[in-house]
C-alpha cells in the first residue's frame, strides 16, 4: 500500500461516523418492518422524513449493518446441473405396492412460514402412504437428506430388496446417497428429467398437505383484521369494476386476481388481504400468490363481511336526518329535482295512486324510497307508497345487509318470500334472464294484492342511454327504456321509473357523501351476478366504455343518445313497427307529398 494512502486510511478511521444518525434510522425501519423492506423501501422511507440520500449509499449501509429483506429471496430448486444417468425409473408410474417395505419415494419440497423458508424432506411407503421418515430444515442442505435416511433405514433390516424412488434432484445425485442405499441394499429409482408425474403419488401428499395445513384456514377475519396495525397489511379488492362501482372496500387497492404479481402499487412487502364478494374465489387466489413466496391471506365472507362491519361503525342518532337533508340541499339540483322532474315530465305519479317501491338492496332502489319518502312530506296530492322486497332466496348475509340499511334509513319495508333462486338455479340456457323475469311477476302479483296499482323500479338515466345503444349495436333495432309502461299480463298495473333523468354518477356521490354501502347483487348462487341479467352484462360493461370513448371527443354525447330516441323522424326511417305492426317508408312514399324529400334528409345529414 502507497504511504499517502495509509495516512489517509487512518485519518477516516479518526474522523466521526456521518452515517450513525441514518445507521439507526435504516436499522428502526428494518425492523419496525420485521425485515420485510429492502433498501429501495427503507431510501422511500428516509426520503419521507427528509433525508435525501443514494439508494446505493443505503444497500451499501444495510450490508455494514447486516441487514437484507427476507422477502424475495429465490425460490428453491432441487434440480441443479444437467440430467444425470445415476439410476434408471424402475418405478415407471407403478404406485402400488402389494405388502410394506416394497417402493418407497421421496422428494423435498418448500413451505413459506411468516417470511422464511422450511424444507421438509419425508419418505412415503406406497403400500398405505405411511410417512416412514421425515426431516425438517431452515436449508435444503444434504445433511437432511441423509438424517432422513438414518431414521428410515432403523425400521427395516438390511438387503430387503426395496426400492427407493425420486426425481433428480442434486441431492440425490451425490455419491455419498448412493453409496448409503448400496450399503443399506436398497435400489434407487428416479424421475426423468421434467417428468414430475413419474413422482405423482408423493406431489400429491404435498399439495394436500400444504392445503391441509395452509392453505385452508388461511384467512382473517374483518375482528383479526382490525387488531392489526393498519400499515402491515393491503387490502386487494378483486372483484370487477362493476361490484366495485356498487361498493368500494375504503381504502382498499382494486386488482385484477392475474395482475396482482406485476402491480407496481401492490405492497408486496405487507400480508396482502384478498377481498371478493363473500371470500370464495379469494381463498384460491391467497394460495397462488403464497405460492409464489408473498404473505396473502383471504378475507372470509369477503366484501359482504366489510360491509356489514362498517354499517356497524357507523351509528348515528343523526343518520337518517343528515341523509335526508343532503336531498334537499347538496344534490337537490342533481337527484332530487330531476326525480320530481320525471315524475311531472312523464306523469309518473297520479291522485289516489298506491305505488309499491321495489327495493332489490342496491343503491339506486334504496335513493329511489328515500326519494318516495321525501315527495311523500310534501303532499301536492293523496297517493299511498309502500316498500317492498322479495326475497327470492337470498344468503342470510345479503338480507341482514338489506334489513340493516333499511333500518338505518328508517325505510318501513314488507319483506315476502319466493324460490325463485332455486328455480332458475338447474336452468342451463339465460337463467339470469328468466330469474329477471319471475322475479318482475312476483313483483306485479305481490304488489297486486297488497291494493297497489303501480310498481317502481330503480333504473336510472345512465341505463337508458346505455340499452339504446346494445339495441342498436347488438339488437339491430331503435328502442329504449321507456319512463312508465303498461303491464301486459296484470290488468290495471303500471310500471314507472322515477331516476329517469337521475344520473348514476351522482347516485353515487350521494351514497359516498353519506358513508352508505349497499349490495351489488344479492344472488347466493355467484360472485360475479352484475345485474339480473348476467348475460347482458359484458355487452353492459362495453357500452359504458364504448360511451366513456365517445365523451372524451364530444362531452355532449351523452345528451345527444338520450334524445335521439325523442327526436325520431318518421320521414327519415327505412321502416319501423308499432303496436306489433311493421311499416316501411314505401307505403306512403308516392303518396304524401314532401314524405322522403331532400328537404326532409337534408335535416340529419
Amino acid at each position: 500500500m502507497a504511504r499517502s494512502s495509509f495516512y489517509y486510511q487512518v485519518k477516516q478511521n479518526k474522523l466521526p461516523d456521518k452515517y450513525k444518525v441514518i445507521k439507526k434510522l435504516i436499522q428502526s425501519i428494518y425492523h419496525k418492518h420485521k425485515g420485510r423492506y429492502g433498501y429501495r423501501r427503507i431510501t422511500d422511507e428516509l426520503k419521507n422524513k427528509g433525508i435525501i440520500i443514494n439508494h446505493k449509499t443505503v444497500l451499501r449501509l444495510m450490508k455494514l449493518l447486516g441487514l437484507k429483506s427476507i422477502i424475495r429471496l429465490k425460490k428453491y430448486k432441487s434440480y441443479k446441473g444437467e440430467q444425470g444417468k445415476i439410476a434408471p425409473n424402475i418405478l415407471e408410474r407403478n404406485f402400488k405396492a402389494t405388502a410394506p417395505n416394497q417402493k418407497w419415494a421421496t422428494d423435498i419440497t418448500e413451505f413459506n412460514v411468516a417470511g422464511k423458508k422450511l424444507y421438509l424432506s419425508p419418505i412415503i411407503d406406497l403400500f398405505n402412504q405411511e410417512i416412514i421418515s421425515y426431516e425438517l430444515t431452515e436449508r435444503p442442505v444434504f445433511n437432511q437428506v441423509v438424517m432422513m435416511l438414518k431414521k428410515a433405514f432403523k425400521k427395516i433390516p438390511n438387503n430387503t430388496n426395496l426400492t427407493l424412488h425420486s426425481d433428480q434432484g442434486w441431492q440425490y445425485q451425490m455419491k455419498q446417497y448412493q453409496y448409503l442405499l448400496k450399503e443399506k441394499g436398497i435400489i434407487q429409482s428416479m424421475s426423468r428429467k421434467g417428468n414430475c408425474l413419474d413422482n405423482a403419488i408423493i406431489e400429491n401428499f404435498f399439495g394436500t398437505l400444504k392445503s391441509e395445513l395452509f392453505y385452508i384456514k388461511k384467512f382473517r377475519t374483518i375482528e383479526e383484521l382490525k387488531k392489526l396495525p393498519a400499515e402491515s397489511y393491503q387490502i386487494i379488492d378483486v372483484r370487477d369494476e362493476i361490484e366495485i362501482s356498487h361498493g368500494a372496500v375504503k381504502g382498499a387497492l382494486a386488482c385484477k386476481p392475474e395482475e396482482i404479481m406485476e402491480n407496481p402499487e401492490v405492497d408486496k412487502t405487507r400480508k396482502l388481504v384478498i377481498c371478493c364478494s363473500r371470500g370464495i374465489n379469494s381463498k384460491e387466489i391467497a394460495k397462488k400468490l403464497e405460492e409464489e413466496g408473498l404473505d396473502a391471506v383471504s378475507l372470509e365472507k369477503g366484501y359482504i363481511a366489510w360491509l356489514m362491519d362498517a354499517m356497524k361503525s357507523s351509528q348515528d342518532e343523526d343518520f337518517v336526518k343528515n341523509v335526508e337533508i343532503s336531498l334537499r340541499k347538496k344534490f337537490k339540483k342533481k337527484i332530487w329535482s330531476r326525480f320530481t322532474k320525471a315524475i311531472n315530465t312523464y306523469e309518473l305519479v297520479k291522485p289516489g295512486d298506491r305505488i309499491a317501491v321495489c327495493i332489490s338492496g342496491g343503491k339506486d332502489s334504496m335513493l329511489m324510497a328515500k326519494c318516495f319518502q321525501e315527495l311523500k312530506l310534501h303532499n301536492k296530492f293523496d297517493f299511498e307508497v309502500k316498500f317492498l322486497v322479495m326475497d327470492p332466496g337470498y344468503s342470510p348475509a345479503n338480507r341482514q345487509v338489506i334489513e340493516e340499511n333499511a333500518r338505518r334509513l328508517n325505510i318501513p319495508i314488507r319483506i315476502f318470500e319466493s324460490d325463485i333462486f332455486e328455480s332458475v338455479f338447474n336452468v342451463e340456457k339465460s337463467p339470469c334472464y328468466l330469474c329477471a323475469r319471475m322475479r318482475r311477476g312476483h313483483l306485479y302479483a305481490f304488489a297486486k294484492e297488497m291494493g297497489c296499482n303501480k310498481i317502481a323500479l330503480g333504473h336510472h338515466y345512465d341505463d337508458v342511454i346505455e340499452t339504446i345503444l346494445m339495441g342498436m349495436l347488438y339488437g339491430a333495432q331503435v328502442q329504449t327504456m321507456m319512463p312508465k309502461l303498461h303491464s301486459t299480463n296484470f290488468e290495471g298495473m303500471e310500471l314507472i321509473r322515477p331516476l329517469y333523468l337521475v344520473r348514476e354518477d351522482d347516485i353515487k356521490a350521494w351514497r359516498d357523501y353519506n358513508d352508505l354501502h349497499f349490495i351489488q347483487c344479492a344472488c347466493k348462487f355467484t360472485d360475479t351476478c352484475t345485474t339480473c341479467n348476467n348475460e347482458n352484462r359484458s355487452k353492459r360493461v362495453e357500452i359504458k366504455e364504448l360511451i366513456r370513448d365517445l365523451k372524451k371527443v364530444n362531452p355532449f354525447v351523452e345528451g345527444n343518445i338520450f334524445k335521439s330516441v325523442e327526436n325520431v323522424n318518421i320521414d327519415t326511417v327505412v321502416g319501423y313497427k308499432q303496436y306489433g305492426v311493421r311499416h316501411s317508408f314505401l307505403e306512403n312514399y308516392d303518396g304524401e307529398p314532401g314524405s322522403a324529400s331532400e328537404n326532409a334528409a337534408d335535416a340529419v345529414e
